[in-house]
């Protein structure tokens, strides 16, 4: 283990959203926000939802919304700084995750597969300096963009050590230390989807974040195309240790489909249900339904479930034979959901 530009991280306080739709997390989305903006506790978080495309009225004024679709925005109470985090939607399905600090006016891109939305969110904002590249593991809807990147911004480019990843600066280990637009991240080693994968994962006493790579999804997680089942399932494990009000940034728009195999799983799951509903209504609005949180995916994801006897019995009953251990329930359902 070694620690990547260590500082001591500023104390976070999170500022009530700006636009429509907000929200209280990690319970339930789409539920109103009912704290007060004058309120000073530890950490406090709020939700903007934005549109692909389409105008809409924002406290009356008339805004137009393109590529960004939901942003967190995150104030480091200690200097002022403000984060925001935006979702910038590349080939079909990808989300690169991109922070800014409003402060400083530079900013992070996890996972850019494509350079042009990256560049293309850059001109938009050209007082805004990339400084950091994120890699969670190497395939090329996650690294395409990368060497690009590099050469336009000379940001620096961080990665797991056990892959090959382009222009990679620092490599990276399970359990290293880095701080990035003045946020301290862990690294946590995650194989399962590919060998080497991590996810990065910032602790807060109130709303941690995780940005997760392709593996642990909203109400999924990643193929197996390089690991075995105990290992992923071992992954998951170790990311459902952490705190429920965790929140979830994955790379991928997989929740819709991901919920309709869970609720082939349990399909007495209320809280599948629901969230099924809400993320059938949000998509059908072009609404993003990212991020999600740790409490709720305990609630709806079956890879989450092993344990459930529900879980457990619909497993059974897709392999034809008792599964006697937690990781076979998993590989169980990971080559059901394949064919699903």
């Amino acid at each position: 283990m070694h620690q990547i530009a260590a500082e001591i991280p500023p104390q976070l306080f999170v500022e009530n959203a700006p636009f429509l739709f907000e929200q209280k997390l990690p319970q339930r989305p789409g539920k109103p926000f009912t704290g007060s903006a004058d309120q000073c506790k530890p950490l406090r978080i709020s939700l903007s939802e934005r549109f692909i495309g389409h105008e809409f009225s924002s406290r009356g004024a008339r805004v137009q919304r393109q590529q960004t679709l939901r942003c967190t925005i995150v104030r480091r109470y200690a200097n002022c700084a403000m984060i925001q985090i935006h979702a910038l939607p590349a080939f079909n399905d990808n989300y690169i995750w991109l922070l800014q600090d409003l402060s400083s006016q530079q900013c992070a891109v996890v996972d850019p597969g494509d350079a042009k939305p990256v560049l293309g969110w850059l001109a938009e904002h050209p007082d805004c300096r990339l400084t950091d590249i994120l890699i969670t593991h190497h395939h090329n809807d996650h690294v395409g963009g990368v060497a690009e990147l590099k050469q336009a911004t000379q940001a620096r480019v961080l990665g797991p050590a056990a892959e090959t990843i382009p222009a990679r600066d620092i490599a990276l280990v399970d359990h290293d230390r880095l701080t990035v637009l003045g946020l301290e991240f862990v690294v946590h080693a995650v194989p399962g989807h590919t060998l080497g994968h991590i996810a990065f994962y910032h602790e807060d006493a109130t709303t941690p974040l995780l940005f997760s790579g392709d593996t642990l999804f909203a109400a999924g997680c990643g193929r197996l195309f390089e690991g075995t089942p105990e290992q992923m399932h071992d992954s998951l494990e170790r990311l459902a240790k952490l705190p429920d009000s965790t929140l979830i940034y994955c790379a991928h728009e997989y929740t819709l489909s991901n919920l309709r195999f869970a609720q082939a799983v349990e399909p007495d799951n209320q809280d599948i249900a629901q969230r099924l509903a809400e993320v059938t209504r949000w998509r059908s609005e072009n609404r993003i339904s990212l991020p999600s949180n740790l409490a709720l995916e305990k609630r709806t994801n079956p890879f989450l479930r092993t344990r459930e006897t529900s879980v457990k019995e619909k497993a059974d009953e897709r392999s034809g034979g008792q599964n006697t251990s937690q990781s076979a329930v998993f590989a169980s359902l990971r080559a059901w959901k394949d064919k699903f």
